[in-house]
């Protein structure tokens, strides 16, 4: 995602772990107009979000 605001890429990996599968993440971030002065505080609140994107997910998929 681009936008003037805020650069975000995500990488996933899945990779096979028996009978479960294992997801990583990568994801890069980068502020841009008034945001890159709060690229601390950007950071910890995609950080945030991501984690609990990731737990709402989960929830998700291991519901039968």
């Amino acid at each position: 995602m681009t936008s003037p605001m805020l650069a975000f890429a995500e990488e996933y990996r899945f990779v096979s772990d028996g009978a479960a599968t294992r997801v990583s993440m990568h994801a890069t971030v980068e502020p841009g107009g008034s945001l890159r002065y709060l690229g601390g505080i950007v950071a910890v609140g995609v950080r945030r979000q991501v984690r609990a994107d990731h737990r709402r997910l989960k929830t998700a998929l291991e519901q039968p």
